[in-house]
């Protein structure tokens, strides 16, 4: 200035930081774009923003400004500590497509057929009919896959089933030609059914073969040899295939399996391999044979 002297600037009552953490509105907007872990920690700024982040309007809304495009995690149950007790408790819930789930329910009549229960979270009840479903003995009723809104089984024989859940309706589903190779993984991934087959577990080559999306038949989408994998040893443990994670862009989908004790990925488009974790105990008596149900886990605030 002129006279060398400084005008004192006018006095502002709040920070910017608490002009902005009082615009309710203005946070809200900020949070949305927040991931998922930072918000569960800002939870405990304030009763407001506790308040906030748990409102279900916002945990929607904070899935539809960052929608999970892969999962972060599998939760794994190993088939040798499990064992089925009827009824068969289905979570049907994708959080690609939508924010609702159903749960389906089937429990044994007699022996062979079931009745099927739905519950939807969107109307909060059961469903009034109850539907019938003879289960062939081929059929494991317990080992179902969910994907594209249905309920999926493998089964030994030409057909299978699949539950559809949008229309409560058993349908058809045919198998794959494999003569008398073995099912190495059955599974789903952004609404694609796969399943893995090849001479035996023992063998680490085979194809994935895709269901079309008419249910019409199979097609082969990628063939795996997976020798190099294999820990040098003398023991020679089954590969037991968790996941087939199909990402948004095709270079980045992946396979998760266990072999020797030890769950890798594996890049499908360059082949690139990935030691993810030990799963092998030292006072494990299954000589490094683990076979797991595998459930994908995506990072979300909303509430199933």
């Amino acid at each position: 200035m002129r006279d060398g002297k400084l005008k004192q600037s006018c006095y502002v009552p709040s920070s910017s930081a608490e002009v902005i953490g009082n615009n309710l509105d203005l946070v809200t907007e900020i949070l949305l774009r927040v991931p998922v872990k930072p918000l569960f920690k800002f939870k405990c700024v304030s009763k407001q923003w506790l308040s906030l982040i748990s409102d279900p309007k916002f945990c929607a809304s904070h899935t539809h400004h960052q929608p999970p495009t892969a999962p972060s995690a599998l939760f794994l149950l190993n088939y040798l500590a499990s064992s089925p007790h009827p009824p068969v408790l289905c979570l049907a819930f994708d959080p690609l497509k939508s924010f609702n789930y159903k749960v389906v329910c089937f429990y044994q009549v007699v022996s062979g057929e079931y009745q099927i229960d739905v519950y939807s979270s969107e109307t909060g009840s059961w469903g009034l009919n109850q539907i019938p479903f003879v289960n062939p003995p081929p059929l494991k009723i317990h080992e179902w896959v969910f994907c594209n809104d249905a309920i999926h089984w493998c089964s030994l024989e030409e057909n299978s089933q699949y539950f559809d859940v949008s229309s409560e309706s058993v349908n058809i589903l045919p198998m794959p030609p494999r003569g008398k190779l073995d099912i190495t993984y059955f599974g789903g991934s952004r609404g694609h059914l796969h399943m893995g087959v090849g001479i035996s577990r023992l063998v680490l080559e085979f194809d994935i073969w895709e269901l079309k999306e008419d249910y019409s038949g199979w097609f082969i989408k990628y063939h795996l040899d997976l020798h190099s994998m294999r820990r040098v040893s003398a023991n020679r443990c089954p590969l037991s295939v968790l996941s087939l994670i199909r990402a948004e862009k095709e270079d980045e989908s992946t396979i998760v399996f266990v072999v020797d004790g030890r769950a890798m990925s594996y890049n499908l488009y360059d082949r690139r391999s990935k030691m993810l974790c030990d799963l092998l105990q030292e006072t494990n008596p299954y000589s490094g044979y683990l076979k797991f149900h595998a459930y994908e886990y995506f990072e979300t605030l909303f509430h199933v």
